[in-house]
This record gives C-alpha cells, structure tokens and sequence, in this order.
C-alpha cells in the first residue's frame, strides 16, 4: 500500500473518529496544531462541521492538514516506517488530550499548590509583579493544571483583563465538568474582547443547555445574546465617526455622578443632577461666550429632600423631581413639584400624590411642553417588568389622571427609563437595556404617528452610545444640540470608568433629530397694560383643519407655545369680561424664520363697548374666515373662529353683533355688494346654527362691497386685506 494512499485512508478516519466523538474542543486543539506548522496547507472540507449541533466554535467550515505533496514527499516516502505510529499518535490526539490536557484540583502536585499560595499571598498584598512570578513557576511545573489557570484567571478577571484571561477560561470551560461559572465568566470575556461570534455561540449554547441558572444569570446571558445578534448585524462600531461628542469641563463633570442634563428654554443655562455618595441634589450653570460658569445649587440647604431626576416648564417657573428621601414619601422614591414665586423662591414641594405616585418606585418625570402630560418611569403593577414608562394626561380639573403605560414598542421585561419628550410632541428619548443594543444601557428614540402611536425603538448607535452605560439624552428645542451622560472613558467605544458623566453633541445626525419647531411667546395684557393671568390661548392649525393645543398664560400674562415650523395657525385669546382677539399667523421653513417669536395682545373690557351703534368701537377683523373663490359657501377651516364666537357670544347675553361681509375692488359695484352680503348672511347662519344659546335675535348681517376699504386695492397684498368679514360689537340696553 503506497504510504500517500494509506494517509488519504488515515485522514478519512481521522474525520470519522472526530466526528463520532463529537468534542468540540478538539476543533481548537487541531488548529493550533496545523497552525504551528509550515504555512503550506491542504484545504480539507469537513461537513460535519455544518452541523449545528456540534459544539464546536470555530467560525469557518473549513480547515487546514499539512499538505499531502510537502508531507509524503519529504517524509513519508523517506521514512515510512515513522509514518504509522505518526498517525497512531494522530488519530489518539483527541483521546490523549481530553485525559491529560486539564489536571483536576485533586491532582495538584504540592509543589505546584505551594507556588499558588505564595503567589496568592503576593496577590492579597498587591505585589503582582511577585505574584506573577510565583504563578509563572507553577505554570512551567504543570502547564494543564485546572489550579493554575484557575488562579489566573481569576487574577485578569479582578482587574477587567478580559483579553488576557480569555485563554484560561477557553482552557478552563473545556475542562471535564467544568463549573458553570468558568462558561459564564467566558462569555463576558468573548463580549468584553468583541468576540461577538463567539459571544453569540456560547450564549446560544447556555440557554439551550439543560443547566439550570438564576433568574439573573439568565437575563444577563439574553442580554448578551440580543446585544452580539445586534453588533453582528449593525456593525455599529462603523457609524458616526465624523460625529463630534465633547465631555462637559471638570467644574461640571467630578467623581461624582452627573446626571440628567437639560437645557433651558434660553439655551444658556444648564440643569443637571449630582451625586455624591447617597445624596443627590438639583445644579445648574449658565453659559456665556461658550464657556460654562460657576456650577450652584438650585435649592437652598433648607430644602431637606434629596433631589433626583427631574423636568422644568418652558417658562421655568414649574419644577416636577424625585425624591427617594425614607419615610417622607409614599414609597421608595416619589415626584414632587414645587413653583417659582414672585420673589424668584421655589415654593415648599409638594408630593403629587395618588395616581401619580404609590408605594412602588416612580422617577425620572418629564413634563410635555404644553404641561399637559406627564410621563415618567415606574416599576408598579401592571407594566411589562422592571422599570416601565408611562404617561398621565391633565384633567380639566388640574389633577392627573390614571398613567397608562406606553405598551409593548417602548417597554420591555428589563428596565426602560428616562423619558425625554421633545417640544415637537412627536420623538420620544429614552434609556434602555431590554431592546437589543450597544452594552449595558443604550439610548433609543421613538416616534409618534398621527394615530398617536408610537414606533419601534432605534437604537442611537455611536457616538451616542457605547458597550457602557448610556442615557438621559435630551435635546434642546431648536433640535441642533443635545446632552447625555455616559460612563466611557474617552472617545473610546469601549472603555468605561466607575461613573457617569455629562457629554455634549453638535450638530446632531439627521436620524436623531426631532421635527423643527419654535416657540411662540404670548404676552396678554389689559388696555392699561396689565398683565392678564389665565387667559385662555388656543391655536388651531388651519392647513390640517385640526385644533393643535390650548393653554392659559401665567401671573405675569405670558405663555410659551412650541409650534413646527411650515404651518399655519389661527389664533384666538380670550378672558372672562374681555372682547376676544382672532388672530393668523404663518410660520416659513426654519432655514428662513427667526429663533422664535412674540406676539403680544391687549384686550378690551367689555365695560368700553358702547350701549349703541352709533358709536361702536374698531370692529373686530375675523381673520380665520376662508370662502371658495367667487363663492360664499364657508371652508371648513373657518369652524374654529366660528365656533369659538358662538361660544363667546353666549357667554356674553347682554351684546349685540353685526357681522359685515367686504369685498376687493375687482368687478362690478352691484356684483361685489351682493357676494359681500351673501357671505355674512353665510356667518350669521353658521352662528345661529352651531351656537348653544339663542342667537337668532341678537345677529345682523350686511354687506358693504368695497365700500370700506382697509387698504389700496392696486397690489395682491392689499386686496387681500379688504376681502374680509367683520365683527361688530355693541350691548344691549336692556
């Protein structure tokens, strides 16, 4: 039998007897066996290694033999008599290593023991250079002692050194029953060391093993296997390179941990929280010239609550936190608001009570920026496990409703928190570490359909997020700047240190930013300007035909309205004794609108409208009213402003109204009075229609043509002016 033939027989049987021993760490022996030989190899397909029951974790389906030509050529054909018990030691491999590669504890030579325990003792005193030196000796004596690798395994692991206790835990794990402990601490080690394929392997194998595990131990394990899945599919480590994320200066970033950044309306003054030891209070600093300046407390050491995560009005005159301060609360931690009063004081805190907090743990509140909803995070019944979001809506009343969980998309049997809702209502932020991620903690973003509904999570990726804790991302409301808290190291993915601290990034990707939006600032005021606290300010957005949002202004006349941009809004503001004001205003595109915007009214006492009509006041221009070209039949978007007179009118028994159709100059006088009288007869049918009182009586409706210009009639601009309806008011004698 020529000796080439009888290698082709013996590799065949070799495969075989592999095959049928089914152990998986011969894989890797008869690797790093090839690969310690010459570079020139013969390819050999084994397809029992496409069986994915084969526990074996090497990431191809193809492996290396000496190559037949070199091997017989140079060998075989000179000393064939070496070639049988070559191959008999060969094909025994798998059997000689599985006996003598991992000597048990129990077989320890003393010797070895007595260099582990000097080596320990160097250890306790922190000596690990000595140390080091006592376990390279007990290593030279007994390199297959389960002991020795134990011990330095145990070693790297204390000090984070995943890649250098990688090769005593693939050691240890393929170890005849070995402790489960040694597969668990690999598997951090192939995370750790971005082994990810690996990570993901061993994962799989953990859960569909028989072994039992802790509750914990089995969430972990998931986690790392959701969290390889998403590194293997994502390859989020080559994303956002040309991303700029800056760490905040030392005055604001310590030791401590820094949390929950936000950004006032002014976009100069920072909020955040700190912690140092166990308690944690409220900070802030103000920016100017892009520096950061002095960093203060933002309640006086009188206030004895700690103070956690928290959320501020637009106007920064509400203040809603946590406070986990024991036996103070309903439970282990609470929200508590307080206000700002005229003096510049907060007001005593108040705890929010039932159904906003029970005697579970509520925390991280974040307020919407109409302050009509609040959500927030909670572990109480009736979430999905852990920490759940969650959203209550104010009632008419003022008080909260029953919270309602954000459902299945958003939450998760893990832990979900730190809700940030950005002023466009519609993209939420949040922290997780249930949803499929970076590490430990990632930040995801979700958004809002018109249905209300919210959208699958998406995980941020780099430079958001990172294999460490991630969160607490806010965005301020122009959408170009964000803050978050990170415990990286440096610019680093990977590592991490022992706390959290505040990071900057501008401009943010254009998968992370919210809808462009302003702010209107409303400022409402008497005729002998005084201010008007709770008046009412409703904008409706008359391009979707649908009310946007109401709201009252302060003690000081003032609210703040966040709107997007490409819109326009019918305006109406209103007070118990006072003539409404209907207004219209247009936002352009961002790249061509100003930062934001003020709007100021002065309404009139209803006290100043005259007993008569003939010396009524400025009519009241309805600036809300859309008709079909050339018709009187009323658009739908005029509904608002009609409604909202019917209701006023109502309210106010005691007045009189003319509703006055005018026209442009185009065409004929006779032709122009006619469509001017036809339209408010058109407005007083809608009122009398639609109105809950009476007003059948109290309406009259005429038309003046172009009669009674407000502007020229030679440019577009000032015949849209004159194409109006009017309102005029006057009270009745009786």
């Amino acid at each position: 039998m020529y000796p080439t033939h009888f290698f082709q027989r013996g590799s065949k049987f070799f495969v075989d007897f592999i095959k049928y021993l089914n152990l998986g760490h011969i894989c890797t022996l008869f690797q790093r066996f090839i690969q310690s030989h010459d570079s020139n190899f013969l390819y050999v397909s084994l397809e029992f290694f496409n069986d994915s029951t084969t526990p074996c974790s090497m990431p191809c389906h193809i492996i290396t033999l000496l190559s037949v030509v070199h091997f017989s050529m140079n060998v075989l054909h000179k000393f064939a008599y070496h070639f049988i018990p070559a191959l008999i030691l060969f094909l025994c491999w798998p059997a000689v290593g599985s006996a003598q590669d991992c000597i048990g504890r129990d077989q320890t030579p003393a010797k070895v023991q007595k260099y582990l325990r000097k080596a320990s003792q160097h250890l306790s005193r922190a000596d690990t250079r000595r140390a080091l030196r006592q376990a390279q000796k007990a290593r030279s004596r007994c390199p297959n002692c389960q002991e020795v690798h134990a011990f330095y395994a145990d070693m790297y692991l204390r000090r984070n050194e995943w890649a250098m206790a990688l090769p005593h835990l693939e050691f240890l794990s393929g170890c005849p029953n070995a402790a489960s402990s040694w597969q668990y601490a690999l598997l951090e080690a192939y995370w750790n060391t971005n082994a990810f394929a690996e990570a993901l392997s061993l994962a799989k194998d953990l859960l569909q093993s028989a072994r039992s595990m802790s509750a914990s131990t089995r969430r972990r394990v998931q986690k790392i296997r959701r969290d390889a899945q998403f590194w293997l599919r994502s390859r989020p480590d080559t994303v956002g390179i040309a991303i700029r994320t800056t760490r905040l200066p030392r005055h604001i970033n310590t030791r401590g941990i820094e949390s929950f950044p936000v950004l006032g309306l002014d976009r100069q003054t920072l909020y955040f929280t700190r912690r140092q030891g166990p308690a944690e209070y409220l900070h802030y600093t103000a920016r100017k010239d892009s520096s950061w300046g002095a960093v203060r407390r933002l309640f006086p050491p009188n206030v004895h609550l700690t103070q956690g995560a928290y959320t501020i009005s637009p106007d920064g005159k509400l203040l809603i936190f946590s406070s986990c301060t024991p036996h103070r609360g309903m439970g282990s931690c609470d929200l508590y608001s307080t206000y700002r009063t005229h003096d510049g004081q907060w007001s005593k805190p108040r705890n929010l009570g039932p159904p906003i907090n029970t005697s579970a743990w509520e925390s991280h509140p974040c307020l919407a920026h109409n302050g009509q909803a609040l959500y927030f995070a909670s572990n109480r019944r009736g979430g999905r496990g852990g920490k759940d979001l969650w959203v209550s809506f104010r009632l008419p009343n003022g008080k909260w409703s029953e919270p309602q969980n954000l459902g299945p998309h958003i939450n998760t049997p893990e832990d979900d928190f730190a809700p940030f809702v950005h002023p466009d209502d519609s993209t939420l932020y949040f922290s997780s570490d249930g949803h499929a991620g970076m590490g430990d903690v990632d930040i995801f973003v979700a958004r809002r359909d018109s249905s209300g509904a919210w959208s699958a999570p998406i995980n941020l990726g780099p430079p958001f997020n990172t294999k460490g804790h991630d969160a607490c991302l806010s965005v301020d409301w122009t959408g170009q700047e964000a803050y978050f808290i990170s415990d990286r190291a440096d610019s680093s993915l990977y590592k991490i240190v022992g706390h959290t601290d505040i990071f900057r990034t501008s401009p943010l990707p254009r998968h992370v930013r919210p809808k462009p939006v302003t702010y209107i600032r409303f400022i409402i005021r008497t005729t002998d300007d005084e201010p008007l606290g709770g008046a009412t300010v409703a904008l409706y957005l008359t391009n979707e035909n649908r009310p946007y949002l109401s709201t009252r202004t302060d003690e000081e006349g003032q609210a703040w309205v966040f709107v997007p941009y490409a819109h326009q809004y019918a305006i109406h503001v209103g007070y118990p004794g006072y003539v409404f004001i209907s207004d219209s205003v247009r936002l352009p595109l961002p790249d061509t609108a100003s930062s934001y915007y003020t709007m100021r009214y002065f309404l009139t006492p209803l006290s100043e409208i005259p007993l008569d009509t003939s010396h009524r006041q400025r009519p009241i221009v309805l600036k809300n009213l859309y008709f079909a070209y050339n018709s009187a039949t009323l658009d739908p978007r005029s509904h608002f402003e009609l409604d909202s007179i019917a209701a006023f009118l109502c309210r106010n028994p005691q007045l009189m109204a003319e509703v006055s159709g005018h026209t442009d100059s185009v065409g004929s006088y006779a032709y122009n009075m006619e469509l001017s009288h036809r339209r408010a007869q058109a407005v007083c049918a809608y009122l009398i229609r639609r109105a809950p009182c009476s007003l059948q009586h109290r309406l009259r409706c005429r038309g003046y043509g172009f009669t009674r210009p407000l502007s020229g009639n030679t440019t577009p601009e000032g015949r849209a002016r004159n194409r109006r309806v009017e309102l005029h008011l006057w009270r009745s004698e009786r």
